[in-house]
């Protein structure tokens, strides 16, 4: 017990632990908000997605996708403790604001996973170039895998966080999901 609480931060937002209980098994959809399971659906769309299912995600994302996507998050901020400083920005893109309240999205961990599944599928199933990194290393989606990328996060934002979109942007967000997943 000594040796495991050794160098335990006081601050830490961890515990150590030896040996757990497990009591119940608990869907990981749990981990997305209380529409978990429809932001599972599409992390495991963005799992499975190919060449062809990013273009036709992306040619059915409705042009005024990336504006609604930005308007639920400031309705979200709107509801953190924290969030003064992220309020008058675009978040058309957002993935997860840290520290704006005590989740990093509407969603959890959601839209950054939902990110790393698509980055993943360009990689494996994409065409040469289509995940590239810029000049700072990064990794960089080349459409149609970006534009396919924004059609997920708008459904997961849309599907997981409903109460931050009305019954039009959910129209607007969902129109590529619909489209490729639910024709």
């Amino acid at each position: 017990m000594a040796r495991a609480a050794e160098g335990l931060a006081s601050h830490a937002g961890y515990t150590r632990a030896l040996a757990i209980d497990l009591l119940e098994e608990l869907s990981p959809s749990v981990l997305f908000g209380p529409h978990g399971d429809a932001v599972r659906r599409v992390i495991e769309a963005g799992s499975a997605l190919d060449e062809a299912g990013a273009r036709a995600l992306a040619s059915a994302r409705h042009p005024a996708a990336e504006r609604e996507y930005g308007k639920a998050w400031h309705r979200w901020l709107a509801e953190q403790p924290a969030a003064a400083p992220y309020r008058n920005l675009d978040h058309a893109w957002t993935l997860s604001i840290p520290g704006a309240g005590p989740s990093r999205s509407p969603i959890g961990h959601g839209f950054s996973l939902i990110w790393k599944t698509v980055s993943a599928s360009a990689q494996d199933r994409g065409s040469p170039g289509s995940l590239t990194l810029d000049e700072d290393g990064d990794q960089v989606l080349a459409d149609p895998w970006e534009t396919a990328l924004g059609a997920l996060l708008d459904a997961a934002m849309a599907l997981g966080a409903p109460h931050l979109v009305d019954r039009e942007a959910v129209t607007v967000l969902t129109a590529a999901w619909n489209t490729v997943f639910n024709p």
